[in-house]
């Protein structure tokens, strides 16, 4: 999930394992999350939501 991106690139968008989705619905699919950039929606996020699920933090933002 990109909270900047609001539609998927022209090389992503026919993919069918490929979708844009809300930052809810993607870590709470997820299997694993990992944060590269830090903006304030990860900020401000519910971490309840990564509960149980190995996550990899390179901004150190989650700590």
């Amino acid at each position: 999930m990109e909270p900047h991106v609001d539609r998927l690139p022209r090389q992503l968008a026919g993919l069918s394992n490929v979708v844009l989705q809300d930052l809810e619905a993607a870590v709470g699919t997820a299997d694993a999350v990992l944060l590269l950039v830090d903006h304030d929606d990860f900020r401000e996020m519910d971490q309840q939501l990564m509960a149980g699920k190995p996550v990899l933090d390179t901004r150190g933002i989650w700590q």
